[in-house]
């Protein structure tokens, strides 16, 4: 299926929110009314006319919807005269248009202000659809100006990039993915990806590329696991052990407990992510047969070793249920409770341990890259650089494992990635660092 890519116009294309919340309080101060964040934000995306119904009831205003409105959209046009761009917007659209992608505009804002702003930074032709707030007659967070893009363009995977509450809202309702810019704590609203800066959406197509997409780039993550259980029938718990014992039966197997996303969000700095605990059978078993529909979503760990000589270890999968036979860097795990507790860092280091015969006091230190998910299993983990003391050459203790066989110390400049040569999430981290590298 085609991915099509729908851009919101007001902080996403254009830097006019901090000038928009400008807009707000200065309009109630016209009042002698005094306005909040919390209550600019609630508005942020909904079509100006019902932004107006919305301040004349709370603040008992005098003057007609009519007339509030010509003061605040005067207000608006004003700003549009000086807007700027966001950085990165024009190479963006440009790099997904000779990609060959489809891109849609959709926006609450009014047709003739998103076009003025369009054809003077000469941007008009990117897009092969505009759907503005005069096309629909219900704003976001209702789902209804996506819904108009869905029936132009038809049946795609949509990705749409917001940066409110309320256009993740509208586009999540309309089945659409969710490319959030900027950093959010909605706890309860389903985001695909976090992005801080309009270019990343290029990494982002590439990595869909290779299988895995970069949830968020972060280097502070917490986890919280909840008293949650899976809920499922008598009726697919009975195939569940049907295919537990099946399988059972053509290798050895042992059925721990795995943790499973819940969601996550950002909580001041920090990127939070929840968790449950689940019989390792049923991911197994969903993965056997997918009609079940448990909605089990794997959360493990993945790292990459860095020594003094910039070197890192690379192995080959061998009797494991996913990727059997791809490169792999290591250490790659499964994330596990201590208690109550989940203590990522630890769980890379005992897979370093047991996959290289690495130990602690070999450590310097141990950094977070991104949490990602690989989109051809449905498989999270959290990712992260794990500098070691020394070189590789004098530490590493084992060249073959139960997982692994062929471990080989290798150059990370010198590690190509192709497309089915290695596992998706190792891909992915390999590209963010030596992106890094080359950002230093």
């Amino acid at each position: 299926m085609r991915d099509i890519f729908i851009f919101d116009f007001d902080g996403v294309i254009v830097d006019s929110v901090s000038a928009l919340k400008r807009i707000y309080y200065d309009f109630l101060a016209q009042f002698d009314k005094k306005g909040n964040d919390k209550e600019f934000d609630s508005l942020n995306g909904v079509k100006l006319a019902d932004i107006i119904k919305t301040l004349k009831s709370n603040y008992k205003l005098a003057l007609s919807e009519k007339t509030l409105f010509d003061i605040y959209n005067q207000k608006i046009m004003c700003m549009y005269e000086n807007v700027a761009l966001n950085k990165g917007v024009a190479r963006t659209l440009e790099f997904l248009s000779n990609k060959g992608y489809k891109i849609a505009l959709a926006s609450s804002a009014k047709y003739l202000e998103i076009i003025t702003v369009l054809n003077r930074y000469k941007l008009t032709n990117f897009f092969d659809l505009i759907v503005s707030g005069d096309d629909v007659k219900r704003a976001k967070p209702l789902p209804d100006i996506y819904n108009a893009v869905k029936n132009k363009l038809g049946k795609a995977n949509y990705f749409v990039v917001e940066d409110s509450l309320n256009g993740a809202i509208s586009a999540k309702d309309a089945g659409m993915n969710v490319i959030f810019y900027g950093k959010t704590k909605f706890k309860y609203i389903y985001i695909y990806i976090y992005i801080y800066c309009i270019t990343q959406i290029l990494d982002f197509v590439l990595y869909r590329q290779l299988g895995c997409i970069c949830v968020t780039n972060t280097d502070k993550i917490k986890i919280k696991l909840l008293a949650k259980k899976l809920k499922i029938s008598e009726k697919k718990e009975k195939i569940v052990d049907e295919i537990w014992q099946n399988e059972s039966k053509k290798r050895k197997l042992f059925n721990g407990k795995i943790l499973s996303l819940s969601g996550y969000f950002f909580e001041k700095n920090s990127f939070v992510i929840e968790c449950f605990e689940v019989e390792y059978k049923y991911f197994l078993a969903n993965l056997k047969a997918d009609f079940l529909n448990l909605n089990i979503k794997p959360i493990g760990i993945s790292g990459i070793i860095v020594d003094e000589l910039k070197q890192t270890l690379v192995a080959t999968r061998q009797n494991v249920t996913l990727y059997n036979g791809f490169y792999e860097l290591i250490p790659s795990g499964s994330l596990e409770t201590s208690g109550h507790k989940i203590l990522y860092k630890n769980d890379l280091k005992r897979e370093l341990k047991q996959e290289a015969g690495i130990l602690d006091d070999k450590i310097l230190a141990i950094t977070p890259l991104c949490f990602c998910l690989d989109t051809k299993q449905n498989v999270y983990d959290i990712c992260a650089k794990i500098c070691i003391k020394n070189s590789l050459n004098n530490i590493l203790k084992f060249k073959n494992n139960s997982e692994y066989k062929n471990i080989q110390i290798k150059n990370i400049d010198s590690i190509f990635v192709k497309k089915y040569d290695f596992v998706p999430t190792s891909s992915l981290i390999l590209h963010i660092l030596k992106n890094s590298y080359h950002k230093d």
